[in-house]
């Protein structure tokens, strides 16, 4: 088995200093031990997928930021949010030819960036609209994706979530 040691935030059962697991364990996920980076739809384009390859990474953190997008590009919430997952999906096609397994991260889900709420406002956590839709937001990003292979592993949504109390 394996797990992190709150002292040293090390995983037990793996060769420390070495980028291979001591021994293949069904427990572990996907190509563990993961070797990657975060990649966005503004700096990364599927065809740069096969160079990451070609540096040993294993693992790409696939964030999806359709609000970043929508100030960027000053188009609809809609059109953007779907333009994400149409650039996810190019992005995970190109995983799977290449090996490389992926997480999708979505960690903002309000889709509105001029309202000037989000995952650390009281207001978001205290509106029962908000969190519904963000569940909702959640649920159409896994079902989309749930016939995936070994190209995707895991999701994050809404890491590390703060609460600020001062609005």
């Amino acid at each position: 088995s394996w797990r992190c040691t709150p002292t040293a935030g090390a995983i037990e059962g793996l060769d420390h200093g070495k980028t291979t697991a001591v021994a293949p364990d069904k427990s572990l996920p996907s190509h563990w031990p993961w070797r990657g980076v975060s990649i966005e739809s503004r700096y990364t384009r599927p065809d740069e997928i096969p160079y990451l390859a070609s540096t040993g990474m294993n693992f790409i953190r696939i964030q999806i930021k359709p609000d970043k997008r929508a100030l960027r590009e000053k188009s609809s919430m809609q059109y953007v949010f779907n333009a994400e997952l149409l650039w996810a999906d190019s992005i995970l096609d190109a995983l799977r030819a290449t090996g490389i397994t992926s997480m999708i991260a979505f960690n903002n889900p309000v889709l509105d960036p001029n309202s000037k709420i989000d995952k650390t406002t009281a207001s978001f956590w205290k509106s029962e609209a908000e969190l519904d839709s963000a569940h909702s937001l959640f649920n159409l990003i896994i079902k989309r994706y749930k016939s995936r292979g070994e190209e995707l592993v895991a999701y994050e949504f809404m890491s590390e979530p703060a609460y600020r109390d001062w609005e």
